[in-house]
């Protein structure tokens, strides 16, 4: 949809800050995270975002008019209205209750971002792509020189469970997936002399992927793959395409050749024995907890503790080996804490018109799109968030919304 089309003329100073500040919303969470955890990693990205929405009021405010439109749009806003009125009986006033704010902001940078793919067109999704390399480039040169400058065996392993940014390995492995899967559409469509670049970074991301072992991000980089497979097949298997994947693997492959792929191993050798708790690290013993104190409240069994329910009722501390823990690693289970019966069938809704949408534009023509790279990352961050707080923390989070606004501008512009 033009500018025009939108009721007003162009304004492209108020949209290069925008994108300016969207570009910070990317970036800046992931270097915050060196002196930050995760609860004040979420509020950081928060009070960037709602930077970036008083830039682009006017577009969130007309986009937030048409998403009333919708029906589902209407059952969520009343579902929420429904949620926070028990919380405010139960818990006290909704915005005395940590990081409820930020999902007051996160609704608003949603309207916000659909706005700004309208003005900026194709080139947004590409702008977010670039935000998100720059910022994991960052971080492997951060982890890579504190890693050389270490000696010690032991200080090796602590810097391997706990990067000196991200703060976990679970975390990197969150933007190793997002910018491995962008990088593969935006290396198909890049011009031959910039290829090289792409090259090192698909090198670098195989490395890092099986040194991370996080199986949760294998699972969401082989359900993009294959959502692409299927609905480009001759596409997406052009000779252009054979550089990720050649020298993904060649990364891959540096990583055994220099002994460290132990945990890839110890994974692989998990995910075959054990418990089912064991097999899931821990994971079950979490969902079980927490569904646990959910079902101790009827009221919360309908609408939920609010947000950060896990951190705020100290459930942790009660689950033997996790009590370090934020987020119940499962966006179900989260909902459902947070958000009781009724929010969750609210979010689900909201989630499944855009999986529609992102389905829609998959069984389109067989051309490798962004629109098609979109709607695959999605469904593989969906699934993802069934296993690990992508719906949690702030830096998948941010994906998540934008690739969702992208999607809806792109909607908006087909009609």
């Amino acid at each position: 949809m033009e500018a025009a089309a939108l009721g007003r003329s162009p304004a492209p100073l108020r949209i290069t800050i925008a994108s300016g500040l969207l570009w910070l919303a990317v970036v800046l969470p992931v270097i915050g995270t060196v002196w930050l955890g995760s609860v004040s990693t979420n509020d950081f990205a928060a009070a960037l975002q709602f930077a970036f929405v008083l830039v682009m009021a006017p577009e969130a405010a007309i986009e937030l008019k048409h998403a009333w439109s919708f029906r589902v749009m209407r059952i969520a806003a009343f579902a929420s209205m429904l949620c926070m009125a028990s919380w405010h009986f139960f818990q006290g006033p909704f915005l005395a209750i940590p990081r409820s704010s930020d999902y007051l902001v996160l609704i608003l940078f949603a309207a916000a971002a659909v706005g700004w793919f309208r003005q900026v067109k194709d080139t947004g999704f590409e702008w977010v792509f670039r935000a998100k390399a720059v910022a994991l480039v960052v971080a492997m040169v951060w982890i890579g020189l504190t890693w050389w400058l270490l000696d010690d065996t032991a200080d090796g392993q602590r810097i391997f469970r706990h990067t000196p940014i991200y703060r976990h390995v679970r975390h990197l492995s969150y933007d190793l997936f997002a910018v491995t899967a962008l990088a593969i559409y935006f290396s198909s469509v890049a011009p031959t002399k910039t290829r090289w670049q792409f090259a090192l970074l698909f090198l670098a991301l195989g490395y890092l992927t099986t040194w991370s072992a996080g199986r949760g991000g294998m699972l969401a980089l082989a359900v993009f793959v294959a959502v692409l497979v299927a609905s480009s097949k001759r596409e997406f298997w052009g000779g252009r395409n054979l550089l990720p994947f050649g020298f993904f693997l060649l990364g891959c492959l540096l990583t055994t050749l220099d002994g460290n792929a132990d945990r890839l191993a110890m994974r692989v050798d998990q995910t075959l024995s054990g418990s089912v708790n064991h097999i899931s690290s821990g994971r079950i013993g979490i969902w079980t907890g927490s569904l646990e104190r959910l079902m101790q409240s009827t009221p919360a069994v309908f609408f939920g503790y609010g947000p950060d329910a896990l951190l705020r009722l100290g459930i942790p501390a009660n689950l033997p080996g996790n009590g370090g823990i934020v987020q119940p690693h499962s966006a179900i289970i989260q909902w459902l804490l947070e958000f009781g019966v009724v929010g969750t069938l609210a979010i689900v809704g909201v989630l499944a018109t855009s999986c529609r949408q992102a389905l829609g534009v998959l069984a389109g023509n067989s051309e490798l799109s962004s629109q098609k790279t979109a709607a695959a990352l999605l469904l593989a961050l969906l699934v993802y968030a069934l296993v690990d707080g992508i719906f949690y923390h702030a830096i998948p989070l941010t994906l998540v919304v934008l690739t969702c606004a992208y999607l809806a501008a792109q909607q908006g512009r087909r009609r």
